[in-house]
């Protein structure tokens, strides 16, 4: 469910937006209006990609900051060195 609320919001302006610019360029543009939907469709494709990962690793970065500098580990660490 998350992954809607971030790819939606990025896909909508890009399909649309994209869709609408190769609409008003349709006299330069030598395809017809079936590759319009194909390329807008595709181009809202990279970019929800692009938003989703970017997203997802700096929610990531996020969560690893808020452990404290990795405590799980860091004490597991410790503790081998100082029983050794």
């Amino acid at each position: 469910m998350y992954w809607i609320i971030n790819t939606v919001p990025a896909s909508l302006p890009a399909f649309s937006g994209s869709f609408i610019g190769q609409t008003l360029l349709k006299k330069h543009i030598p395809y017809g209006k079936n590759t319009y939907i194909l390329l807008s469709a595709v181009l809202a494709t990279g970019i929800s990609y692009q938003v989703t990962t970017q997203r997802t690793k700096s929610c990531q970065a996020a969560w690893m900051a808020a452990e404290d500098k990795h405590t799980y580990f860091k004490h597991g660490s410790e503790t081998e060195e100082s029983s050794v």
